[in-house]
């Protein structure tokens, strides 16, 4: 696994996942319950990936059972979950959702943008494959510096790709 600081916001570390795990055509699978979903979404449109939206009202975020039932219907290339979507004030679950990601060949990405150092995580017990923050928000650092984490499996898919990430800075 590969851990380090990309000298760029959280949005930046947001692109650099996107086109670092995705080429073109792949699928992802999005959990929409405000703003940050709707970037992920974004990204992954403008990158050519395919987008599945799974969305919950402001407030609400996906069950286990939801997570599983679209996995298992989809067979996406990568689940995009918020931690903590600040727009509408929730907190995702995430206790099994990495094993259900293994178990259909997804890669996990999680936004911990507002979260990270404010709320419990447990990146490899939760088995999440990319994680990525933001310096500016619970860390409390100046804005400027995003924390990104790769599992083994996320840095197998990116050494593995069959094209170049669209975005040179962040390959």
């Amino acid at each position: 696994k590969a851990t380090f600081g990309l000298s760029a916001s959280g949005g930046a570390a947001m692109d650099a996942a996107v086109s670092n795990l995705l080429e073109p055509g792949e699928k992802a699978v999005v959990s929409v319950s405000g703003i940050w979903g709707e970037r992920f979404t974004e990204k992954c449109l403008r990158h050519g990936a395919e987008v599945v939206q799974l969305r919950k009202e402001a407030g609400l975020t996906p069950s286990y059972e939801e997570i599983a039932k679209v996995l298992e219907e989809e067979k996406p290339a990568v689940l995009f979950l918020c931690h903590g979507e600040s727009s509408s004030g929730t907190k995702q679950n995430l206790d099994g959702v990495g094993e259900l990601c293994k178990k259909n060949g997804t890669l996990l990405v999680v936004d911990t943008v507002c979260t990270l150092v404010g709320e419990p995580f447990f990146t490899d017990a939760w088995g999440i494959d990319l994680v990525y923050s933001g310096a500016q928000k619970c860390i409390g650092c100046p804005p400027g510096l995003s924390p990104m984490t790769y599992s083994e499996r996320a840095m197998e898919k990116v050494m593995s790709r069959k094209t170049k990430p669209d975005i040179f800075s962040f390959d």
